[in-house]
């Protein structure tokens, strides 16, 4: 039987009084459902409250998104540069380099968004 970790991240507003023993009941409770699992730690998060803080929490998640999308690219061309030149010019080579670029262009794209996103002004209540 394979063992894994887990990680649990639980988001909560500003100024939330969280219960120490509610999440360690519940971790111990999936720890008990799952056994597989060895390791378990939990994270909070906070969750931004101002229109301002959760736009910029978004453009930091698209940011990352961007990193994963253009990393799984990066993958699939080292997969490709790894193939046999006979299956480079095949089938398989061509859906490996198609793959890699749309992914590459979705990324492009994306962080474009980002940066778009951080342009934005968002005007205070009272200012």
């Amino acid at each position: 039987m394979t063992k894994s970790n887990l990680t649990i991240t639980v988001q909560f507003a500003k100024g939330t009084k969280i219960g120490s023993e509610n999440l360690h009941r519940t971790l111990r409770e999936l720890l008990n459902r799952h056994p597989r699992v060895v390791n378990a730690s939990v994270s909070l998060v906070p969750v931004p409250n101002s229109r301002s803080e959760r736009l910029s929490d978004a453009e930091g998640r698209i940011a990352s998104a961007c990193e994963d999308v253009r990393g799984v690219g990066e993958e699939l061309r080292e997969w490709f540069d790894n193939l046999p030149e006979g299956l480079q010019g095949a089938d398989k080579g061509d859906a490996l380099q198609t793959a890699a670029d749309e992914l590459e262009s979705i990324a492009d794209e994306a962080s474009d968004v980002a940066s778009r996103i951080s342009d934005v002004e968002v005007p205070g209540m009272y200012s």
